[in-house]
């Protein structure tokens, strides 16, 4: 009779002294937790990073071009989804000009959330003061703009504009898809050319089992394309072929795991890297070069532009996460994969040399890596990139292409910036 106590007061010790680490360990949790955030620029090596400005979109739905020490060189009260700062070239020579969202729905979509453009009404130019000089949107073919992740002012004064368009779908389990589309349009807001991703859903590279999973998602941004880039100039297209012409676009879409060229020409997609990759060799370790087995939820995916270390391969942001696990194998380490275009059915190869800098694989950090020209090994660009860069497109404004593979950025940088201003783009 006496052992039966004994016993459960031992448990009860037990239990209780377990409940006393327990809560210990999570007070000392709590008390290592950082309690206090620094705010602005945190560090700045003049040494190392380029003397430049940053132009970037805030939480506060404002736009902010700011120097190197963080400091406000001008405020325009708009957001941008990316913000982005013309070249004058681009811009009848005008400095200090923007491209931004101008005005929000009245109504909110059902569908909207802050990832998709459906609550955006119109975009729009301004000018150094802040004076709306262009608007487009509410002439849009859904009367509103609905533009998303990106947008180009190209050379003939036109304006490439990513959007979404929700609309029913033959085939498609919901009844309502968001889908991804892009417009060229005229300074007089007319639409000179159009693009609709559910119409080439045959052309991405999906088997058809891949396609019938697509199909079958609950998740309306069956797609969700984030990025939208012009080729420009480049040595592929140099050397005949002409499915690298300057003109067609590049775009990667984060919920289906691919990159696609769009030929501007047909509107058909004429190269892919992706959906299907080979499954990830647990021998091959980090061994490169190798075929390209792995990317996901990937972003900004552009031809590195000619005269650049790398010119003309492939720079992509492996972001990782959660997208379309059903049909893509991929790790969660999160790299950036520059990789050579080949052909996109297995010649496709990348590599990595010794680091120069590393960040963490958490949304938003991430590695510069850069192709050498001679061997298409891959190497480390000699800076980090904290939130998300500056620039680094082949039509960045001004010298923003060459910050992009060079230099530090600061950690003041900003989420969805895109182009890296020079004096040359702002005004005297």
């Amino acid at each position: 009779m006496t052992t039966i106590p004994t016993f459960f007061h031992a448990v009860a010790v037990r239990r209780g002294w377990l409940a006393a680490m327990a809560g210990l360990m999570l007070a000392a949790a709590a008390h290592g937790a950082p309690s206090v955030y620094p705010t602005g620029v945190t560090r700045y090596d003049p040494q190392k990073a380029w003397n430049g400005y940053v132009v970037f979109s805030g939480a506060d739905r404002k736009t902010r071009l700011i120097d190197m020490n963080g400091n406000e060189v001008r405020r325009w009260d708009y957001p941008g989804f990316p913000t982005v700062l013309l070249d004058p070239a681009l811009a009848g020579g005008a400095r200090g000009r923007v491209l931004v969202q101008l005005a929000a729905t009245e109504k909110p979509h059902p569908l909207a959330s802050p990832g998709n453009g459906l609550d955006n009404q119109a975009i729009g130019e301004l000018d150094w003061d802040g004076k709306v000089v262009w608007r487009w949107g509410d002439a849009a073919p859904d009367g509103a703009a609905r533009q998303h992740h990106d947008l180009r002012r190209l050379p003939n004064g036109n304006t490439l504009v990513l959007v979404n368009k929700p609309h029913p779908v033959a085939g498609f389990d919901v009844p309502v898809v968001i889908d991804d589309a892009v417009y060229e349009i005229t300074p007089n807001g007319e639409i000179a050319w159009r693009w609709l991703a559910s119409e080439h859903l045959e052309e991405f590279g999906f088997t058809a089992e891949q396609l019938a999973l697509v199909r079958a998602t609950k998740n309306p941004d069956y797609l969700h394309v984030n990025n939208l880039s012009v080729l420009g100039p480049n040595r592929w297209f140099d050397a005949g072929d002409a499915r690298f012409h300057p003109d067609n676009l590049m775009i990667d879409a984060r919920n289906a795991n691919f990159i696609a060229i769009i030929a501007r020409a047909s509107g058909k997609v004429v190269w892919h890297l992706g959906p299907g990759l080979p499954p990830i060799d647990p021998k091959a370790g980090q061994h490169v070069p190798r075929p390209v087995d792995q990317f996901v939820g990937q972003h900004d995916a552009h031809l590195i532009p000619a005269g650049l270390p790398g010119a003309g391969n492939l720079l992509v942001f492996d972001n990782q996460g959660a997208a379309a696990a059903q049909w893509q194998h991929a790790d969660r380490r999160g790299h950036d994969w520059p990789v050579l275009p080949g052909d996109g059915a297995g010649r496709d190869r990348l590599g990595v040399r010794q680091p120069v800098f590393r960040q963490g694989a958490a949304r938003g950090c991430f590695e510069q890596l850069g192709l050498s020209r001679d061997t298409g090994a891959i190497r480390l660009g000699a800076r980090r990139h904290r939130a998300q860069r500056t620039s680094g497109h082949p039509h960045a404004a001004g010298a923003g292409s060459r910050a992009a593979h060079g230099g530090t950025l600061t950690p003041g940088d900003a989420r969805r910036n895109r182009s890296r201003p020079t004096t040359d783009s702002l005004p005297a």
